[in-house]
């Protein structure tokens, strides 16, 4: 977060979005991508943005809903996680040749400081990266 601008109104702490289907993906990151935004630069909100989106993909197509995210600044630290319910489903989306999969752990991992999946009731993947 940034402690540069004295805005009158400060940014919330925390943000919980509930997902129940693929339509609502676009609105959800755009209130993630509004919130990050109003807290630190363009750059760093865009790569979180990402990570979060990964996530939230992920849970959508080998998850159940309701799935929910939760963004929360600790610390100068911002603790991502999203949760869905049930068990992992195996995706009927399947690619055309030469287009590679599976990218979305390698993408999360390369802009977060940590990332780690629980799977119990469900799976919840954590994400955490330090602001300065």
């Amino acid at each position: 977060m940034t402690g540069d601008d004295q805005n009158a109104t400060a940014p919330p702490e925390s943000l919980s979005i509930s997902i129940t289907a693929a339509p609502e993906l676009a609105a959800a990151r755009a209130t993630v991508r509004d919130w990050l935004r109003a807290s630190i630069p363009v750059g760093q909100a865009d790569e979180i943005l990402l990570a979060s989106g990964e996530a939230l993909a992920n849970a959508l197509e080998h998850g159940r809903t309701p799935i929910t995210l939760r963004l929360e600044w600790v610390d100068r630290t911002l603790h991502l996680t999203v949760r869905d319910s049930g068990s992992w489903r195996v995706s009927a989306n399947t690619s055309p040749p030469g287009r590679k999969r599976g990218l979305g752990i390698p993408i999360m991992t390369a802009l977060t400081d940590s990332l780690t999946f629980e799977t119990t009731d469900g799976t919840t993947v954590k994400l955490s990266r330090r602001f300065t």
